[in-house]
């Protein structure tokens, strides 16, 4: 199976998801009037249409940034299914904040837009990384089952934060799975969006991500905790040539 969905099976996702949407907005609004005693065909009829408003521009989007990822990703020679869960997180936040603003700008006009972007951008990415989160279980809970050995090279998560600027190297004694921390992916996805936006970082911004990045900081403590132990060493090797 090819990891680059076509534009065919695209526009059939977004026609699936939309009309689940729509369904699922549609029992709301019944349970809704159930409760309040109103008109059951009135109440899931409005919160369907509304379900199906949000949802279609909501998903249009999303499978376009996907397309536009995913055809980046074969082309600088990326898989795209080890970047998947990145790319949906990115892809479902600016679609949220999107949707979101413009909602608010035709509800209540253009100072509302703000509002919506952060609401509806925070809302979809955390239920995006929900989902991703699950997916992962599955996935890793499937894997298990089947005993099916994994080379250790996939096992690792990519990082949102593989900057040119970043210093690499091989202390990672902590072992920190990226995607297990929802601060850290929050962080990463708001990062590569102004990544993107900017196109290249300052130099002066490296420090700043950096500090922000829990696995840097690990490596960054072991380094310390080497040098303050061979300082030790040297101390009592200096000591020790003392008394002789």
């Amino acid at each position: 199976m090819s990891e680059f969905k076509s534009i065919e099976d695209r526009a059939k996702f977004i026609l699936k998801a939309t009309l689940i949407s729509g369904c699922l907005g549609c029992f709301q609004g019944v349970t809704i009037a159930a409760l309040k005693g109103e008109s059951k065909f009135a109440y899931g009829l409005m919160n369907g249409s509304n379900w199906i408003i949000i949802s279609c521009p909501f998903f249009s989007i999303r499978e376009a940034i996907l397309y536009r990822k995913h055809y980046k990703n074969i082309k600088e020679g990326r898989s795209n299914l080890l970047y998947k869960s990145k790319d949906d997180a990115i892809a479902s936040s600016i679609s949220g904040m999107i949707v979101g603003g413009g909602l608010l700008y035709w509800k209540k006009g253009k100072y509302a837009i703000p509002a919506g972007v952060v609401f509806f951008g925070l809302g979809f990415s955390t239920l995006q990384f929900g989902y991703s989160l699950f997916r992962e279980y599955r996935l890793n809970k499937a894997v298990s089952l089947a005993n099916i050995p994994i080379e250790e090279d996939l096992k690792k998560k990519p990082s949102i934060f593989e900057n040119p600027f970043k210093d690499h190297d091989s202390f990672d004694f902590m072992k920190v799975e990226e995607a297990s921390d929802p601060v850290r992916y929050i962080i990463e996805g708001a990062i590569n969006i102004l990544q993107n936006t900017l196109g290249k970082f300052p130099d002066w911004l490296s420090p700043v991500a950096n500090a922000l990045d829990p696995v840097y900081r690990s490596k960054l403590n072991t380094r310390i905790y080497i040098l303050e132990t061979q300082i030790k060493e040297l101390e009592a090797k200096i000591k020790n040539a003392k008394k002789i």
